[in-house]
């Protein structure tokens, strides 16, 4: 089993980063979606929206890790049968996978910052504060985070989709390849 991709298949490092990446955006976009629910002033809901914040800040560093590693290793060839739409399909949704990979945390943590409010890291770092506390750039920055989380989600059902389709229609090792690390 290799660490670092081949011109067949993901290594191991990729396809590790890759599934901790979606593991966190499933969690982080759970809290996200049931913490608006919570009471107001209670200690839990404190937890609990902090928690959101963190694996939000982690998403981020596991998105410029995986950026990095992208880049600076070669990629497995797409297969032979893939037709030429469908490489420039994928090519667009994981750049615009990786735009939001990075644009979500962002504007959660400009949202946070606009609210006056700390990002506190695991109770490891707490984060500056990128802008100043500003009411009417918190509800904008609030519904832009939302906005770009629901696009993200939608992308990654996409990225979903075509893995599926590329497994159960068309029979190629698209799949495989991210769950089993090449040996070449």
């Amino acid at each position: 089993m290799r660490l670092a991709n081949s011109a067949h298949g993901w290594g191991l490092v990729h396809i590790v980063l890759h599934w901790a990446t979606a593991a966190l955006i499933g969690w982080a976009a759970w809290l996200g979606w049931t913490m608006t629910d919570l009471p107001r002033f209670d200690p839990a809901t404190f937890v609990t929206y902090n928690l959101h914040k963190s694996l939000g800040v982690t998403i981020l560093l596991l998105a410029a890790l995986r950026l990095v590693w992208r880049v600076s290793r070669k990629r497995p060839a797409p297969p032979p049968a893939m037709r030429p739409i469908e490489r420039r399909l994928a090519g667009v949704t994981h750049a615009s996978l990786f735009a939001l990979l990075f644009l979500v945390p962002v504007l959660g943590w400009l949202t946070t910052a606009a609210a006056d409010v700390p990002v506190d890291w695991f109770g490891l770092v707490v984060l500056p504060q990128p802008i100043d506390a500003a009411e009417p750039w918190r509800e904008w920055l609030e519904d832009a985070h939302w906005l770009a989380a629901m696009l993200l989600l939608a992308l990654v059902a996409l990225h979903v989709a075509g893995a599926l389709k590329h497994q159960l229609i068309d029979g190629d090792d698209v799949l495989r390849r991210m769950i089993v690390p090449t040996r070449e």
